[in-house]
């Protein structure tokens, strides 16, 4: 059930070009997924976003933040809740060494 109401979250999401929603002019990636995670795995999935992001600004490659989270949103589908795991996931193809094994 969950995999599905995802996968569907997914394909609006997919489908919406607006940009992230903010909060204090920081994005809010899974605001919108709000109901389909519990407060923890909302941290997670939040954590792991902002390292990614922070790891693609580190070597000057651009990506969208929504697809950033889509990635995300991808392997959380497949119940990973690693933030590791999310984010090398996230990273996948973006930068293909130095990914910092620790976060």
């Amino acid at each position: 059930m969950l995999y599905a109401h995802l996968l569907c979250a997914r394909v609006a999401a997919t489908n919406d070009r607006e940009p992230l929603k903010t909060k204090g002019g920081k994005s809010v990636p899974f605001r919108d997924h709000a109901t389909s995670f519990t407060p923890e795995q909302l941290d997670v999935l939040t954590t792991a976003f902002y390292a990614a992001m922070a790891e693609l600004s580190t070597a000057g490659v651009e990506i969208s933040q929504r697809d950033l989270a889509n990635r995300i949103l991808d392997r959380a589908a497949d119940g990973v809740f690693d933030v590791g795991e999310l984010k090398r996931a996230a990273l996948n193809g973006w930068i293909s060494s130095g990914i910092n094994e620790s976060t």
